[in-house]
């Protein structure tokens, strides 16, 4: 973390924090639907946790890379978010194969993981590339402005 100037520090623990609200929510969420219903929407527990950590994994890499605290100064952004989009196609294709059915009986079995990190992957550079977009525009309002 010493590469991290102050703000990118404070973004990383504020949706650090963030993250962790989520998965305790929906975790809570999925152990009371669990426990009062008798609802499993995973083959197994741990499928099921793994799933609601991957989901608070992609928003904390997603707001960290939107609000500029994910790359240091050092690296090279854009040619990580190319190679994030290129990790994310290939894991999303090759989880694309009637063998390795996603649902079974109504439950989501383990093949979830890869398309799941391939999405991933996928939002990191769409963010990124949001991120560009949004901050060009800024700077082509503030250029007018002037």
């Amino acid at each position: 973390m010493s590469n991290f100037d102050e703000y990118q520090k404070y973004m990383r623990y504020k949706y650090g924090y963030q993250a962790f609200s989520i998965v305790l929510v929906l975790t809570l969420l999925n152990f009371f639907m669990s426990l009062f219903y008798d609802f499993q929407w995973g083959e197994t527990g741990e499928l099921e946790t793994m799933v609601i950590v991957l989901i608070a994994a992609m928003y904390s890499l997603i707001m960290y890379i939107y609000k500029g605290a994910y790359f240091t100064k050092k690296q090279n952004p854009q040619l990580n978010a190319v190679i994030f989009f290129i990790l994310g196609l290939l894991n999303i294709s090759n989880s694309l194969s009637p063998y390795s059915p996603i649902i079974v009986d109504g439950k989501i079995t383990s093949n979830i993981i890869m398309p799941l990190n391939g999405a991933m992957f996928v939002f990191i550079s769409a963010a990124y590339l949001l991120k560009l977009f949004v901050e060009k525009r800024q700077d082509k309002e503030d250029f007018d402005e002037e």
